[in-house]
């Protein structure tokens, strides 16, 4: 379940950041007669980081990558066996793909790197739920997931309504230079929230925008964060 209000950002001990979109999480309704176990993305990165720490210690980016997408593709399996109503519903939200997640951090030889994993059914005939990691595809600079329509839209001045704002745009007042990146990356969340429009009609994207960054040395820094962001 997509939840606006919950963290979606994690950054394990500090060493990579994490996020994710689409579905979310489950939690036990109480009197349920079909127990599934209550999982978060948020909460499985950690222990697929400290499993990756033991088994990929040359490239623990991809292993947490690679043991994350065990540990969700698990709990979403388990929950499509028993609950096939709630995975059919988001499969549908999500146009065929339940979760997609990023994890960025340092590669071995010092360099940024940035994966992606990917929820969803083994295949058209086998509805299974699996997993599949890969190097992100970004646009303009910009690895947007979940809902990319916007800001594909407003990276590549698609519209007239985007290059107004790529004009017109600018930092908030007494806000420093070295910001700036991340406040653009956060006002294409804003503007996400503001024009995108779901199957049904209306905006199905919003809640307060979380924010962190890592720099070249691969040193993380939270920028915006609500209070139930865990932030180590």
């Amino acid at each position: 379940m997509v939840d606006d209000w919950v963290c979606k950002i994690a950054t394990p001990h500090g060493k990579m950041i994490f996020v994710s979109s689409g579905f979310f999480s489950w939690h036990q309704a109480a009197g349920d007669p079909v127990p599934v176990q209550s999982f978060s993305n948020v909460d499985e990165i950690y222990p697929a980081y400290e499993t990756a720490a033991r088994l990929y210690p040359s490239n623990r980016l991809l292993g947490a990558a690679m043991e994350w997408g065990k540990l969700a593709s698990s709990h979403a399996e388990s929950l499509r066996l028993s609950h096939p109503e709630e995975i059919a519903r988001d499969l549908q939200k999500e146009k065929g793909t339940l979760t997609r997640a990023l994890f960025g951090g340092l590669a071995d030889d010092g360099s940024l790197q940035l994966r992606m994993a990917v929820i969803e059914p083994q295949s058209a005939t086998d509805p299974r739920v699996g997993f599949t990691t890969s190097e992100a595809g970004c646009i303009k600079n910009y690895c947007a997931i979940g809902e990319t329509d916007i800001t594909q839209e407003f990276t590549t001045l698609a519209s007239e309504r985007a290059r107004k704002e790529a004009k017109e745009w600018r930092p908030p007042d007494g806000s420093k230079p070295a910001d700036y990146d991340i406040l653009r990356t956060m006002r294409l969340v804003e503007l996400t929230i503001k024009y995108h429009l779901s199957d049904a009609g209306g905006s199905d994207v919003g809640g307060p925008i979380d924010a962190v960054e890592m720099d070249k040395n691969g040193s993380v820094r939270w920028f915006a964060a609500k209070k139930n962001c865990r932030q180590d």
